[in-house]
């Protein structure tokens, strides 16, 4: 019941943050999309880190889900 509590907490404002990166890849496609003229662009290498973080932290919460 404890876990239902803190799921539901760290739920909601999660389900949004889910969001972000997708609007993010979006904005970040369509701005790439301008800049083809470079081989490397900025923010694909940004869009790989960004992506490692979000990554690494669903790993950290599925592994605090189970210690729960």
């Amino acid at each position: 019941s404890i876990y239902r509590i803190v799921g539901g907490y760290i739920g909601r404002p999660f389900s949004f943050l889910l969001l972000l990166p997708l609007l993010y890849v979006t904005v970040g496609f369509s701005v790439d999309g301008q800049r083809r003229k470079r081989k490397k662009s900025f923010l694909s290498s940004q869009l790989q880190a960004f992506f490692f973080f979000l990554f690494f932290l669903f790993l950290l919460l599925f592994k605090m889900s189970h210690l729960l």
